[in-house]
């Protein structure tokens, strides 16, 4: 697979071709190094080369999600799973077909099973059992609340914060770990929090997520998560115990501001009845504190477009101004012609001259 072509852009489904299956899917820009040998016990795993094209993009895909704790973030690692050993091979294989079978159950013509990168945060240990045997013993017992039923829980690529939460062991070198999935999500159904479910509710759902507009929990059912699970990169790191953002970093922003009523009003001049039907949902539920502020952003930006809300932004801003300026203009010509007034009626009683 060329790493190029897959992790330049890690979002959106990921296509698996037949390169997929090779011994070690490396790349002929890919640099390995076998230096770290005593770093993980596993001979699947081998370490990227800082200079390496994956190294880079996964560095930065995880880095740029991070926020103010990237800055915290150092002694960068990456191990790549080489899938070389005999149970490596039976893995990528299961994988492959239980992808197209996914796939194939939605619709007979398509060849993927809407296949997305995840992350999964664990110890040092945790990761070799990875590794070698799967993710069998690690049913949610990882996630601090288990809210969503039992299975494996995973977070978006986007979102790998919660992943370095839940890596809050550090090995004997002071590292924690995080591993890069690939993960057969297929036709996903929502888990509400506090749910009790152990498996998909109904033959037409693959797995699970919290939110299926904005997810940022995806549950594999056990039942399956060898098969939907394919773990493709362990990224090492050190950062503090606490994840606490600093209290630097969470000041207020300094990026113009709205209210969320006033940009529904200018988002409306410009977007279909449709796309604003959405918006104003999203916004209802988070008024009803069924979706979190971070979610409703993230579905306005993915509905309207960063272009259309910076536009309707600055408009919102330069009809402020112009209102502004109006209101000044009322106030100075209120106050000039009240003084113009008032001396004039001096003048008629003639007491302006005595004052004088």
């Amino acid at each position: 697979m060329n790493p190029n072509s897959v992790f330049n852009s890690l979002s959106g489904e990921q296509v698996l071709s037949e390169s997929d299956c090779e011994s070690t899917i490396t790349s002929e820009n890919s640099t390995i190094t076998t230096s770290s040998a005593n770093f993980f016990n596993s001979d699947d795993l081998i370490l990227l080369d800082e200079t390496d094209s994956e190294f880079l993009a996964i560095k930065k895909k995880f880095l740029s999600n991070l926020g103010a704790l990237a800055n915290s973030v150092n002694d960068f690692t990456i191990h790549k799973n080489s899938f070389q050993s005999f149970m490596g091979q039976v893995k990528i294989q299961s994988f492959k077909l239980f992808s197209l079978a996914t796939a194939k159950k939605k619709n007979p013509s398509s060849s993927s099973g809407n296949v997305q990168y995840a992350w999964f945060g664990s110890t040092k240990h945790g990761v070799e059992q990875i590794i070698s045997h799967g993710f069998s013993q690690f049913d949610c017992s990882d996630d601090p609340d288990k809210k969503y039923g039992s299975g494996v829980y995973l977070l978006p690529e986007k979102y790998p914060l919660g992943s370095v939460a839940l890596a809050n062991r550090k090995d004997e070198n002071g590292f924690k770990h995080v591993v890069l999935c690939r993960v057969v999500l297929g036709n996903m159904e929502e888990i509400r929090s506090g749910s009790q479910q152990f498996c998909p509710s109904s033959v037409e759902f693959d797995s699970g997520a919290d939110n299926l507009l904005c997810p940022k929990k995806y549950i594999v059912w056990s039942t399956s998560m060898n098969f939907q699970i394919l773990p493709e990169y362990v990224v090492s790191f050190k950062a503090p115990d606490s994840l606490d953002v600093p209290a630097s970093a969470a000041a207020r922003p300094t990026s113009p501001w709205m209210s969320f009523t006033s940009l529904i009003r200018e988002l409306s001049k410009h977007l279909t009845p449709l796309q604003m039907a959405l918006i104003k949902k999203q916004y209802k539920d988070f008024k009803e504190r069924k979706i979190t502020r971070q979610d409703m952003i993230q579905v306005v930006r993915r509905t309207a477009g960063d272009g259309m809300l910076s536009g309707a932004i600055k408009s919102f801003y330069r009809g402020m101004v112009c209102l502004v300026m109006r209101l000044m203009f009322y106030f100075i010509v209120v106050y000039i012609s009240s003084n113009y007034i008032c001396c004039l009626q001096l003048v008629g009683s003639g007491r302006l001259s005595s004052m004088m």
